[in-house]
């Protein structure tokens, strides 16, 4: 569900799903009873356990009386209730990619941007080895950041130059400079619906701003240090902020106030980011170790693991919540299991600082960026090496895929931006 609900929103489809979207403290029936009022259709995602629980027939039911539209969604074969026998159904067993172009033309998406329509194939771990540079930009400045918006159509490009650009992927041109920080940028981040860009800055401050329109909206004010690291909550309600001052700090969006600070790292926190589900904050630092923040126990006491001999310069959840990657200043890549909160692999081969890493949207690719000036795709789960990606000059500082999966897009000191992708023909 969390899969199908991530593609959607590729598609340009506004998506709720109760345990991404309901508030920790909230009351989960008044939450789904004014989601079931506010929305117009339902996708009623059908599998053995999901017709058998007696509070999802209660949803699906309540929204047959608003005489609201219902979509069911065959995910596995299993006993269409009786109700719903009237209704057509679309099935993901036999072939998921048609049925997703389906689903969106009813839901009356354009199939131009559907996500089955993407410009090339999608980076899987079948196509890894036929990745190459599809392109290359020319920047201003060393990028110190990047961030590719929830419908693979923006880039947000933060320099070390106090510069933030957004730049149409279609066309490569820039479309908003974003202007405001007085000192250079050291995170990006969009917000799950798109409609929100977060910066931090050597300035100390985090900015927030409407991406429709390229204008700020407000300054968060806090750190005693520069904002090294930002990720925004999968429900769009938190943000988090990391700095140099060995702080995260947590920000409601909806009112711009600060939440809490949590304390906990010796040195200077270098990255955060939230589990799909949002239960958990992991974050990364100078000190060496990762620490695992429990959202259902008020971010105290968090989970410790340690294990790198070096900064932990990033951290990225897999797109399941089962892996943690982590990127180090050792020259190494961990893989964590989150079941067990412990290091299942150790991935060597680069021979300078790790970067970043970044997890394809199917989950069975991690890439990593370094010093070294290389790109490494590697296989999920076991962490075999696939590929190793040459181009860039100098240090590689930022990854990412793009949410469709058709591309690979890194940055960083000989300011190029790269885009990757699967290429078919050799001729």
């Amino acid at each position: 569900m969390t899969q199908l609900a991530a593609d959607l929103r590729v598609g340009g489809v506004q998506t709720w799903v109760d345990h991404q979207n309901i508030r920790p403290g909230a009351d989960w029936d008044e939450s789904v009873e004014a989601a079931l009022n506010a929305c117009d259709s339902m996708i009623l995602v059908m599998s053995n356990r999901s017709v058998e629980s007696k509070n999802v027939k209660v949803e699906w039911s309540y929204f047959l009386d608003l005489n609201k539209t219902i979509y069911p969604v065959l995910c596995e074969p299993c006993r269409v209730p009786f109700r719903l026998r009237l209704h057509q159904q679309i099935d993901f067993v036999q072939d998921k990619q048609r049925a997703l172009a389906v689903l969106l033309e009813a839901l009356g998406v354009s199939p131009a941007i559907s996500p089955t329509q993407a410009l090339s194939p999608q980076i899987t771990v079948l196509s890894a080895r036929m990745v190459q540079e599809i392109d290359t930009y020319n920047y201003a400045h060393k990028i110190s950041s990047i961030a590719i918006a929830p419908n693979s159509r923006v880039l947000a490009i933060g320099s070390l130059q106090k510069n933030i650009d957004l730049m149409d992927l279609r066309t490569r041109k820039v479309t908003f400079p974003l202007r405001g920080h007085n000192h250079s940028i050291r995170a990006v981040a969009f917000a799950p619906d798109g409609e929100l860009l977060a910066s931090g800055s050597t300035d100390t401050s985090v900015k927030l701003w409407d991406v429709s329109s390229g204008k700020q909206r407000v300054t968060l004010e806090g750190h005693q240090d520069w904002v090294r690291c930002i990720a925004f909550s999968p429900n769009g309600y938190t943000l988090a902020s990391g700095s140099r001052d060995t702080t995260i700090k947590l920000w409601e969006i909806s009112d711009y106030e600060e939440l809490a600070t949590l304390k906990g790292h010796r040195d200077w926190v270098r990255s955060v980011v939230f589990s799909p589900n949002g239960l958990l904050l992991a974050s990364s630092s100078e000190d060496r170790n990762i620490l695992l923040w429990h959202v259902t126990k008020d971010f105290v006491n968090p989970t410790v693991l340690t294990g790198h001999s070096g900064a932990v310069n990033a951290v990225a959840f897999s797109p399941d919540g089962s892996l943690l990657a982590s990127a180090s200043w050792d020259g190494t890549v961990g893989l964590w299991d989150m079941s067990k909160m412990r290091r299942r692999w150790l991935l060597t081969g680069h021979t300078n600082w790790v970067r970043s890493v970044a997890f394809s949207p199917d989950g069975s690719v991690l890439a990593s960026c370094s010093e070294d000036q290389t790109i490494k795709l590697w296989k999920i789960p076991e962490g075999r090496e696939l590929t190793t990606l040459n181009g860039h000059a100098d240090s590689i500082w930022a990854i990412a895929f793009s949410p469709d999966g058709s591309q690979l897009i890194s940055a960083g000191s000989d300011r190029k931006i790269k885009f990757w992708g699967v290429v078919t023909d050799f001729s």
